[in-house]
């Protein structure tokens, strides 16, 4: 069976029907997971599977680079340095072994099978904020620990009609001094690099979520699963373009937040060859609490005004 015994995994990703009998049913084959029929199958061109492997190449090439350069291809007893067998799936098979990266489309290929999906860590990081946050299921883990993260980081006298999950720039706040305390991350937070450790492990095909309908169909021929899963493409947001929300968002943040953020997420944006630069253009100058004796000498009324820095 694919990916161990997850049956539900299994289905959903042969495209299975929950009906006992299915006009598929002459596909069977000796696993008794129903194969693809032949006018189903979807797969790319000759050229086009020639522009994907030259894409994997430079994917591959950057990522060992970047690797020796920051030293995250030797082991070590750290967590950036010392691999996750726990987080790996393998399929002895079709010889596949997929690290699942959480919000980068991973709802999608939890039940197809990518090797490594990587994504722009500030959109990741957006994705699993409205995810577990601003669409919490009621009284599950993450709406308390929202519940919580308001309680901290919520300023008193905040507008009443502020929202019942933490704010952006709360969640923000917390995560840093998560990443300060050297407190655990939950994995829909937790850097790329350090969850999946890809210095470490010889991936071949390195899979983005700015490429995800090319890329995913190159791995299904690479890996001869033509006949048993097809392409995915599920949870592509609530709604709203990803420019407009990366701009609603991240323009709620300071500079030095911004900084924190890329201090934690730096790997990631260097083996995935991802840019941070049209961030800063957006984010709010550091707001800078003046010294209560500053502030007299200035001749502040309260000690606790602020400069824009």
């Amino acid at each position: 069976m694919l990916l161990g015994k997850n049956k539900d995994l299994t289905i959903a990703a042969t495209g299975n029907s929950k009906k006992k009998h299915s006009k598929y049913d002459k596909y069977i084959n000796e696993t008794h997971i129903p194969l693809i029929p032949d006018e189903a199958i979807q797969s790319l061109s000759e050229s086009d599977m020639l522009k994907v492997e030259k894409r994997m190449e430079r994917r591959r090439k950057v990522l060992l680079d970047k690797c020796s350069e920051l030293g995250l291809d030797v082991v070590g007893t750290d967590p950036w340095h010392k691999p996750n067998p726990w987080e790996f799936l393998v399929n002895k098979k079709y010889h596949i072994i997929w690290c699942n990266v959480f919000k980068a489309a991973s709802s999608s290929w939890m039940f197809n099978f990518n090797i490594l999906a990587a994504r722009h860590p500030f959109e990741r990081l957006l994705s699993a904020y409205r995810d577990k946050f601003m669409f919490a299921v009621p009284h599950s883990f993450h709406d308390k620990l929202g519940r919580k993260i308001i309680r901290t980081y919520r300023r008193k006298g905040f507008d009443n009609h502020a929202p019942k999950h933490p704010t952006f720039p709360e969640f923000i706040r917390w995560l840093l001094d998560q990443v300060k305390q050297g407190n655990y991350l939950d994995m829909h937070f937790v850097a790329s690099t350090r969850f999946c450790t890809p210095c470490l492990i010889n991936f071949d095909i390195i899979m983005k979520f700015e490429t995800l309908e090319e890329d995913q169909l190159y791995l299904i021929e690479k890996t001869g699963l033509k006949r048993v899963i097809a392409p995915e493409w599920r949870n592509m947001g609530k709604g709203k373009n990803t420019l407009e929300l990366l701009l609603q968002f991240f323009s709620q943040l300071t500079r030095r937040e911004l900084d924190g953020l890329y201090d934690y997420y730096r790997y990631d944006f260097e083996l995935f060859d991802y840019s941070v630069a049209s961030y800063y253009n957006i984010a709010k100058p550091n707001e800078i609490k003046i010294p209560e004796a500053a502030a007299i000498a200035l001749g502040k009324v309260s000690t606790s005004a602020k400069v824009k820095a």
